[in-house]
């Protein structure tokens, strides 16, 4: 009785988080876009009624039936740690529930600051992390730990990657947000740099991501020989 009262409570943090208010803005100047090219290619004028809520889309229903049905809600103390930067990827989703966390990283790009994390960002109640792991198959690209007593839900990678697979609708719209919300120091070092390659200079902004959380930090002593052909 109580586990149902629990994701009943989740539910709702879930359903008014954050990414679903984005996403059904995002959603709603879409539909808009297409009724209006509707309207121009009939040459005839109708009412534009959109969707209200992120429920009335009829495929975010069975994608919360199924974060749901398979969300282990887990209790963090103050300064634990859920994810560390530099983690192998294991695929998981995180949706907070109730509390703040801190998301910490360091720069491998600069060595004045190799050793500190820096605080990039504060997550709170109907925040989501950890999506960029099952998103890009990476690696953890920060450290999330909590500020005080927090509660999250946690889905494995089994249920984020069928999530994802099911939906692809859904990995669009979190690779579109990620693109406006990991803007730190280090992911936009590297997506530079990749733009100033020649044949990346006009790639698509999906494709430079991508290769950036493929990268991977290595720190060498000088004279360290990378490469003999």
């Amino acid at each position: 009785m109580r586990k149902l009262i629990e994701r009943e409570i989740f539910r709702d943090v879930l359903m008014n988080s954050r990414l679903f208010e984005d996403i059904l803005v995002w959603l709603q100047v879409r539909e808009q876009q297409q009724k209006k090219q509707l309207v121009r290619a009939g040459g005839r004028k109708f009412n534009l009624q959109y969707h209200t809520t992120v429920q009335s889309y009829p495929f975010f229903t069975r994608l919360v039936k199924t974060i749901l049905k398979c969300v282990h809600l887990q209790f963090a103390q103050p300064d634990n740690r859920v994810v560390d930067q530099g983690d192998e990827n294991d695929g998981r989703i995180f949706f907070i529930h109730s509390g703040e966390f801190s998301v910490d990283q360091l720069d491998y790009m600069n060595p004045k600051v190799r050793t500190k994390a820096t605080k990039i960002r504060k997550l709170q109640e109907g925040d989501i992390f950890g999506e960029l792991s099952p998103l890009y198959n990476s690696n953890r690209t920060a450290t999330v730990r909590a500020i005080n007593f927090a509660q999250y839900g946690m889905i494995e990678r089994e249920t984020a990657e069928e999530i994802l697979t099911d939906n692809p609708f859904f990995g669009m719209l979190l690779k579109r947000r990620a693109k406006q919300v990991y803007n730190d120091a280090v992911q936009m070092f590297l997506r530079n740099v990749l733009k100033r390659v020649d044949y990346l200079s006009k790639a698509p902004d999906d494709m430079i991501m991508d290769l950036a959380y493929k990268f991977k930090s290595s720190t060498m002593e000088k004279g360290t020989l990378l490469f003999n052909d």
